[in-house]
């Protein structure tokens, strides 16, 4: 028996407007190139994202910003009632994802889909990292759900911010469905950070997937997949965020440190003129530290 999915991903918008303008454009290009039906919902309260979703024929939602996951179980309420929708995705308006992301998938309407490659870009755009998503949905992202699972679960709890792919599954996903795991391309599903106003950031991902995954410059292999004007969008926005650390002199810390909650200079001690001296200075004491035990350990063994 065959069966013909239609798929809604849902995106919530806040600020951030040319990332997720380079990712809609994108998105854009991927619902037309994808081989079952598809359709976009993006949902925010945001004038300048309203008339970007609606020129590119996507639906719309209006909804505060009180609560992402409000947000995402809003464009989950959206699908269900337009009628037709078999599964739907939770996708962030900083991703890119490729139509080879899904082939060779056989889609059945009571099971979920659990993308595994995931890509990563730092939020200076110097770093990216490939890895292998870790599940059952701990992780959480990368998700497709069947609606029957929806409508049992309810989405998200409401009242999140944070942990929200990982709330999903708990309420939508353990215990009612099947999850059929599907090993898509590196690169072809791509989250871009941000310096700010990222729910996950990248020092967090590359800490927890940096022995199983691969890190590389970003760019070289995305202009053949994706197309130059896409890469150039976002490596426009990426300039920027440089242009305007280079100015401010704001970036206190390195591609593996997680950013500081509060910007520094804000408030607080002046920052240190080399912000990583502390920190290399560290790890060449704890290493010396480390060596030391071994020679002694080999030298009370020599008696």
């Amino acid at each position: 028996m065959t069966f013909d999915p239609h798929v809604y991903f849902v995106t919530p918008v806040y600020k951030r407007f040319p990332l997720a303008k380079a990712c809609l454009e994108q998105r854009r290009e991927m619902l037309d190139a994808l081989p079952f039906q598809a359709s976009q919902v993006v949902i925010g309260d945001e004038p300048e994202h309203k008339a970007l979703a609606e020129s590119l024929g996507f639906d719309w939602v209006e909804y505060d910003n009180n609560w992402v996951s409000a947000k995402f179980n809003a464009g989950y309420r959206h699908a269900m009632r337009r009628g037709g929708a078999s599964h739907v995705m939770p996708l962030g308006s900083d991703s890119f994802l490729h139509p080879d992301a899904f082939d060779s998938v056989r889609w059945h309407p009571r099971e979920a889909l659990g993308l595994l490659g995931l890509s990563s870009v730092s939020p200076y755009g110097d770093e990216r990292i490939d890895f292998m998503v870790k599940y059952p949905a701990g992780f959480g992202v990368g998700m497709v759900y069947p609606v029957f699972a929806i409508q049992q679960g309810g989405g998200a709890d409401p009242h999140r911010n944070r942990g929200i792919d990982s709330s999903t599954w708990s309420r939508c996903g353990r215990g009612r469905v099947q999850i059929k795991f599907h090993e898509n391309p590196h690169a072809s599903y791509i989250n871009f950070h941000s310096p700010v106003e990222s729910i996950t950031d990248y020092a967090s991902i590359r800490a927890s997937y940096r022995r199983n995954g691969k890190t590389s410059e970003p760019w070289s292999d995305l202009r053949e997949k994706y197309g130059d004007a896409n890469v150039e969008a976002v490596q426009e926005v990426y300039a920027v965020h440089s242009l305007g650390v280079f100015i401010s002199g704001m970036r206190q810390h390195r591609v593996d440190e997680p950013p500081r909650r509060t910007l520094p200079g804000h408030r607080g001690r002046r920052p240190a003129r080399d912000p990583n001296r502390r920190i290399d200075g560290s790890v060449r004491t704890t290493r010396a530290k480390r060596e030391a035990r071994i020679v002694q350990s080999f030298e009370d063994a020599q008696g």
